[in-house]
């Protein structure tokens, strides 16, 4: 039996091949390389199943890499890059961003993702959210915010970590 490849509206794409794609129709598919999985554009933003779609909360710049501490408000749940201690929240990564209010973002809450280091890190170490909205090394002290794990020795700068989203409290 041979290999047919899927037939995806724009094939197989790289992250920025698929972020500077234009004309897309709700339903659209494309094989994202770089992550290794589908993305299905919903109208708005390519989105795909280790992510969730939410509005982007006032006054907030938010890039790919970016940690996101996710709080309840207002009846809706907005992205936030830092973290309140008097709040429930969940962790996520930033895969595609916005920088006005409302702004769909795209927030990774497990798999494969790029995240912004804050700091060098050691191959398998524990990451946790700093308060910028990075990802530094977890030493052990303190509220524990650990949310990934590095998979290569890095210094600071968008690497590759195995995401695996924690509930806080």
């Amino acid at each position: 039996m041979s290999y047919q490849a899927l037939p995806y509206t724009y094939g197989v794409l790289d992250v920025t091949e698929i972020n500077n794609l234009t004309g897309m129709q709700e339903g659209d598919t494309v094989y994202n390389r770089d992550w290794d999985i589908m993305e299905i554009y919903n109208g708005s933003v390519w989105t795909n199943d280790i992510s969730i779609v939410l509005p982007l909360a006032a006054s907030v710049t938010m890039v790919p890499g970016d940690g996101v501490a996710i709080t309840p408000g207002s009846g809706s749940v907005q992205c936030r890059l830092s973290i309140s201690t008097d709040a429930d929240y969940f962790w996520g990564i930033c895969l595609r961003g916005g920088s006005s209010t409302n702004d769909p973002i795209v927030v990774a809450f497990m798999g494969k993702v790029d995240a912004k280091l804050n700091g060098a890190v050691t191959r398998g170490q524990a990451l946790e959210l700093d308060s910028s909205g990075g990802f530094v090394a977890y030493t052990g002290g303190g509220a524990p915010y650990t949310m990934g794990q590095a998979l290569e020795s890095a210094g600071s700068g968008v690497r590759t970590i195995a995401l695996q989203t924690i509930e806080g409290n």
